[in-house]
């Protein structure tokens, strides 16, 4: 989706046209609303992202991914009640996608819940040694611990597995956002810097 690639490279303006553009050409696609939320966001517009993942929701109650998206909303406007609740049913419509759970292990440690969120942790780790699950996702995970430096291992992990999510790491809800220069460094070659 273009108006995510305009959201990450900080062309904010551009992307909330792209993702309103797309809106327009099929109002009635669930997926299309639900990822549109990420350029309004953004662009410090979270009701209008939390209008845009509702009207998805309504369109395809069973589509966990707004659910997702509605999850980095309310971490983002530090509505840990609601995020939990969106979190455990992007877990439950998903069947338990790797992103679902580390979005709810995010959401467990930023509740104050921390051994249930490296509880979940340890659950992806496993997955992990079977099948491929996304560096940033664990990185996530450990910025909302507060260990910046596990974080820092994990995003050099994403660059060289050259991790798809790494293109929404500059427009991340902010207690899980790579911030500051050891993370700009690492991550400059993704963000085009």
């Amino acid at each position: 989706n273009y108006s995510l690639y305009l959201a990450a490279q900080g062309r904010l303006e551009e992307a909330v046209e792209e993702a309103q553009l797309g809106q327009k050409l099929d109002p009635l696609s669930s997926i299309i609303s639900a990822w549109a939320a990420i350029p309004f966001a953004a662009a410090g517009h979270d009701d209008r992202a939390i209008e845009c993942l509702q009207h998805a929701i309504s369109l395809n109650p069973n589509d966990w991914q707004p659910y997702l998206h509605l999850n980095d909303r309310y971490l983002q406007m530090s509505r840990i009640d609601d995020a939990m609740t969106a979190s455990a049913r992007a877990v439950e419509l998903s069947g338990g996608a790797s992103i679902t759970l580390a979005m709810m292990a995010v959401t467990h440690i930023l509740s104050g819940d921390t051994p249930r969120g490296r509880e979940i942790r340890d659950e992806l780790t496993s997955r992990s040694e079977i099948t491929y699950v996304a560096p940033s996702f664990f990185a996530s995970i450990h910025l909302a611990g507060g260990e910046r430096d596990k974080a820092l291992a994990y995003y050099k992990d994403a660059v060289r597995a050259r991790d798809s999510w790494l293109i929404l790491s500059s427009i991340r809800p902010d207690p899980i956002r790579p911030m500051g220069p050891e993370f700009d460094a690492v991550l400059a070659p993704v963000r085009g810097q």
